[in-house]
């Protein structure tokens, strides 16, 4: 049986004035995959974090082509850590078998416990993290049928330091899985993202929209005091495809993200209702960043 696995693709970004390029990561298989994702980043006092949380509202849909190598759309918070790792929490949306829980070694030695068909339009959540940004082991896990919610339902996705033992995953105040994974601190701030993973054309992504994104640091739970929007590609510096993906602010703390229409460019601060357009190349004011995102599958034989 083919089952899929999702993972994180690695975007790096170095810049002193924070400039949008972006790197690929290869599908399994023969064919290649890119990831367009967008979205926005804390500020950056939220470094050295050990604790993550977004409020995502479910927007579960029948994605496009969906039988397309590597093909998913996934909506998540995440970030890099001090240890050089990069973790992630969220839902998704995908098609086919699909490996529930699943680790990869260095030297590409794979163990895969459970696996189901997934349908078209099944939000499911899932957690992944790579012990090394830019190396090969990673661990992933995807939650059972509808476990992203109902359409149109408010969910709170954190990721949160387990008394230094692990890390916690907790769905609306519930931990629904762990790792045994030794928490390290963030190198920098977190995120949040739409991304849509593909080895075809481009399709709808969302949108969906993301609340209160925050931060544990000094044993407290903090609200970031403000968000800088991204967009991005995975393949090249220069995308084979526009991306077409927006984010556009509705509060301080409050973005919709995905398939919207271009809007005119607007002050870029969160506390800002007007409406922001980012284009990929946008040059932002911000100190040296490194942003990784985040999602892409691979193909494995059982």
């Amino acid at each position: 049986m083919s089952l899929s696995v999702l993972k994180p693709r690695r975007l790096v970004i170095l810049s002193l004035l924070f400039t949008l390029l972006t790197f690929h990561v290869l599908n399994a298989g023969a064919q290649s995959t890119i990831s367009y994702s967008a979205g926005a980043v804390g500020n950056p006092a939220t470094v050295g974090s050990l604790g993550f949380g977004v409020s995502i509202q479910t927007h579960a849909y029948d994605i496009d082509t969906p039988d397309l190598p590597g093909r998913a759309d996934a909506f998540w918070v995440g970030a890099t850590l001090t240890d050089g790792g990069f973790i992630q929490f969220g839902y998704g949306l995908q098609q086919g078998n699909i490996c529930l829980n699943y680790f990869v070694e260095s030297n590409n030695t794979s163990i895969c416990k459970g696996g189901e068909y997934v349908t078209n339009g099944d939000p499911r959540w899932f957690w992944s993290y790579y012990p090394q940004l830019l190396g090969s082991s990673y661990y992933f896990q995807m939650g059972p049928t509808m476990s992203g919610g109902l359409n149109g339902t408010w969910h709170n996705y954190w990721i949160a330091d387990n008394a230094n033992q692990s890390w916690s995953f907790i769905l609306d105040g519930v931990p629904v899985a762990s790792s045994n994974i030794k928490p390290s601190p963030s190198s920098i701030p977190p995120e949040f993202a739409v991304e849509q993973v593909t080895s075809g054309n481009l399709g709808r992504l969302g949108p969906v929209e993301f609340r209160n994104l925050s931060y544990f640091k000094s044993g407290i739970w903090r609200p970031v005091d403000s968000l800088t929007p991204f967009k991005s590609c995975g393949l090249k510096s220069t995308c084979p495809l526009q991306n077409p993906y927006n984010v556009t602010f509705l509060g301080e703390n409050d973005a919709i993200v995905g398939s919207l229409k271009p809007l005119p460019s607007a002050p870029l601060n969160s506390s800002t209702t007007n409406n922001v357009y980012f284009i990929t190349a946008a040059i932002l004011s911000l100190s040296v960043i490194i942003l990784v995102s985040r999602y892409a599958i691979r193909r494995k034989q059982l």
